[in-house]
């Protein structure tokens, strides 16, 4: 349920934010973007996504942080090369992701999850 909250939550939460709570100021004609872009929806999906990934596969190999970091770092940068974010957009997006998903990491105490599959159980 966690892992739905934390892919779901920022995706909601970030039109609403760039729409309706952040401003950006207004520096005239030729400067900018003509429109709010704080933050970044493509990098919130990526982020959230990849940040229920890894609450799923709590105990994923090594190897599966190697690919998590540069995928991020593209879409990132990508929206920066491409002109549809400012480098503050995709920052703030994993800012944003982030924040949820310390908002729920009390809920996830490694000590009530199962190790290796398997529930630690009394020797009794």
């Amino acid at each position: 349920m966690i892992a739905v909250l934390v892919a779901v939550l920022p995706v909601l939460l970030s039109p609403v934010l760039r729409d309706h709570i952040l401003t950006r100021p207004q520096h005239g004609e030729g400067y900018g973007y003509a429109f709010n872009t704080f933050p970044s929806t493509h990098v919130v999906v990526v982020g959230s996504l990849i940040a229920a990934l890894s609450i799923v596969l709590d105990s994923h190999p090594g190897w599966l942080g190697w690919l998590i970091i540069p995928a991020v770092l593209f879409v990132m940068v990508g929206n920066v090369v491409g002109h549809a974010h400012r480098p503050s957009d995709v920052i703030g997006s994993v800012l944003l992701v982030g924040a949820l998903y310390g908002l729920f990491a009390p809920w996830l105490s490694r000590s009530s999850r199962p190790r290796n599959g398997l529930r630690d159980r009394d020797p009794m």
